[in-house]
């Protein structure tokens, strides 16, 4: 069985409590190598241009640019970037029209899953 790389991961929140949790868990997993951590919207979209993640795990409401905003400026490159955009949200989001129009968004978890949920997250939206 041919061996898969690790999911590589730009982790994008300002929450510095939760943030280090999350990032603990994250850098322990195998399947899931985070190339950099970011506290605002500005920093996650230079991050993800320079390392063109798999995926960026982008807290919702991140400072400067929300995470909607990225997902939509990712999906809307040409060319295409390979990210993928997961949306963290503090509280469950319902699916608002704008939320399905970013293409490049692969779903949205809420910060109550829990950390084997959220690495499996990532690794659903990589494919």
């Amino acid at each position: 069985m041919p061996e898969t790389r690790p999911v590589r991961v730009v982790y994008a929140d300002d929450n510095a409590p939760y943030r280090t949790q999350l990032l603990r868990t994250l850098v322990a997993e195998p399947g899931i190598d985070v190339v950099a951590v970011v506290v605002d919207g500005h920093a996650a979209l230079e991050a993800i241009e320079q390392h063109r993640p798999d995926v960026a795990l982008v807290d919702l409401s991140t400072p400067g640019v929300s995470g909607l905003d990225i997902a939509e400026h990712v999906a809307s490159q040409d060319p295409p970037l390979p990210t993928r955009v997961l949306l963290l949200a503090a509280l469950p989001v319902p699916s608002t029209r704008r939320v399905l129009q970013a293409v490049g968004l692969r779903g949205v978890v809420d910060r109550a899953s829990s950390r084997g949920d959220i690495c499996a997250a990532l690794t659903a939206a990589a494919v």
